[in-house]
């Protein structure tokens, strides 16, 4: 009897969490939907001209995030062990404009 008691409160918690979950996972998708873009304000020294951007598909905030975490993210190798930045020499990365000028 007791077994059976304990296997009916285990069941209803299980059913609790999994409907907190549900409400949970709609509010969160909910929320992400409802929230407009954050526009990307290029961060450029005077001289260079913001990059061409297709008007349909615009540059936010969210995105520079997103392609930042993709860029390092050791998940999509082949081998799980490298990201992409591991193929380029950071230190390399930033340029002396005054070269170019």
């Amino acid at each position: 009897m007791a077994v059976a008691a304990l296997l009916i409160c285990t069941r209803r918690r299980a059913l609790l969490a999994f409907k907190a979950a549900i409400i949970a996972f709609v509010a969160m998708i909910l929320g992400a939907c409802s929230k407009s873009p954050t526009p990307y304000i290029w961060n450029l020294p005077h001289n260079i001209p913001p990059p061409p951007v297709p008007a349909d598909n615009p540059v936010t905030e969210e995105s520079v995030i997103l392609g930042e975490k993709l860029f390092f993210d050791k998940g999509l190798s082949a081998n799980k062990r490298f990201h992409a930045a591991a193929a380029m020499n950071q230190s390399m990365l930033s340029l002396n404009l005054r070269r170019f000028q």
